[in-house]
């Protein structure tokens, strides 16, 4: 009698393995994908249709700060207030004022975007950067800042001195922080992972028979083998004894009536075609109308498959 209990059934590794190796494309299919859907995307967005070149302007100055009357320099001026002030009037005005003197019409909001000011690591050292999208601009821009930067120290009694440490000769291009290949892997490893695990959980939960093994271990009846198959006439003439028994197609319609009549059959099993439940379900009336399934025949096999599941056992039987 036969008896099925998927819940203790083993995975079957090779066939696993074999399986996956006759769908390799969908893997690589969806690392095409990943690559195209998600690094095509951000390359359009940040290089063809992205923002215009930036150059920048960035000098160093010196401050020499005032003793105070106890002995001790002014601390007055950190990395905050340097990042404020470079943008407040004290220095727009100024910078603006140069650059009317040269001509040069600038509104001030604009200029503020493209100024800042930062302390790197000494509080003595002041850096600051001009970017704007024309280079002659930048340098126009950074050589107002300069004049505004030591019309500052003037004016301030904490500062004794301003003196230019560095300044550049011109406008350098900003590399844009462009990450298309991290973009692209990202987008394969996402898209590779999903296929992966999509066919994991598809042949696991996939009842089908792909080789006669796995129909003979599942429901405990021997199978002749396939269809197509050369050695399998006379494999299933041993497993009947040499009688004519019917074959039955698992999928066929059949009335208990009409099953019972036969007494013996053989049943014909649809390789790949999802029908576990089928199967079970011709099993079951085969009992109840106390039928005997003497065997199984697969067809429809994937006859590449077979041959490479049953290649050690081929080549060992010779």
């Amino acid at each position: 009698m036969w008896e099925c209990n998927y819940g203790s059934e083993p995975v079957d590794l090779k066939l696993l393995v074999l399986r996956f190796m006759k769908k390799i494309w969908i893997p690589v299919l969806a690392a095409v994908l990943g690559v195209l859907l998600v690094g095509g995307p951000y390359f359009l967005k940040h290089v063809t249709f992205g923002p215009a070149k930036e150059y920048e302007a960035v000098t160093d100055f010196y401050m020499d700060y005032a003793v105070q009357p106890d002995g001790t320099e002014y601390t007055y001026f950190n990395q905050t207030t340097w990042t404020q002030l470079i943008t407040d009037d004290v220095f727009t005005d100024g910078i603006l004022g140069y650059l009317k003197e040269q001509g040069i019409e600038v509104g001030k909001d604009a200029l503020r975007e493209s100024l800042y000011a930062t302390m790197l690591s000494d509080t003595r050292i002041v850096t600051t950067t001009v970017t704007t999208n024309d280079p002659q601009l930048t340098m126009q821009i950074n050589a107002a800042l300069i004049l505004a930067m030591q019309d500052f120290g003037e004016n301030q009694k904490e500062i004794a001195a301003v003196r230019i440490l560095q300044q550049p000769e011109e406008a350098s291009l900003v590399i844009a922080d462009v990450r298309t290949f991290r973009a692209c892997m990202l987008g394969l490893v996402i898209f590779v992972f999903i296929a992966l695990l999509s066919m994991f959980c598809y042949f696991i939960l996939d009842d089908s028979i792909y080789v006669p093994i796995t129909f003979e271990r599942r429901y405990h009846i021997p199978m002749a083998g396939t269809m197509e198959d050369p050695q399998m006439p006379e494999l299933l003439k041993v497993l009947t004894g040499g009688r004519e028994i019917e074959q039955i197609p698992v999928d066929t319609t059949i009335s208990p009536e009409e099953l019972a009549k036969k007494q013996e059959v053989v049943l014909l099993v649809k390789a790949g075609a999802h029908n576990g439940k089928q199967i079970e379900q011709m099993l079951s009336l085969c009992v109840k109308c106390d039928v005997k399934v003497i065997a199984a025949i697969l067809t429809d096999a994937d006859q590449k498959l077979v041959k490479a599941y049953e290649l050690p056992k081929r080549v060992f039987s010779r």
